[in-house]
């Protein structure tokens, strides 16, 4: 495991802990977590990704994956927090991402039809 691996490896764990009470998966992936959608044209799987800039980057990134329509809902909808957060608020970070995902997944066309 590298140094920026083993660094990151509690953040994920304080993030993927605070996603699962928002109805996420882990994943075994590249990606996160996990939340699949019921949506009127069938389940559809949302990603979550942790993104680390490298060392002179002072923010780690938050960011989704949710393809509908031929594009990604959840592009637009990036959270960013200092590498220098107290658990807290990554935490925060991490519940902010999850009702921000929830909201732009329900705007989309096939969730407004179910």
């Amino acid at each position: 495991m590298s140094t920026t691996q083993a660094a990151l490896s509690p953040v994920r764990s304080l993030i993927s802990q605070r996603l699962q009470r928002y109805g996420w998966r882990l994943n075994t992936g590249s990606a996160l977590a996990v939340k699949t959608f019921r949506t009127a044209v069938g389940d559809r799987d949302a990603f979550v990704y942790l993104a680390d800039f490298g060392k002179d980057s002072r923010e780690f990134m938050l960011q989704g994956d949710y393809q509908s329509e031929g594009r990604n809902h959840l592009d637009p909808h990036p959270i960013l927090f200092a590498k220098t957060s107290t658990p807290e608020e990554i935490q925060n970070a991490a519940s902010r991402f999850a009702v921000l995902v929830d909201a732009a997944i329900a705007n989309t066309y096939a969730m407004r039809l179910a």
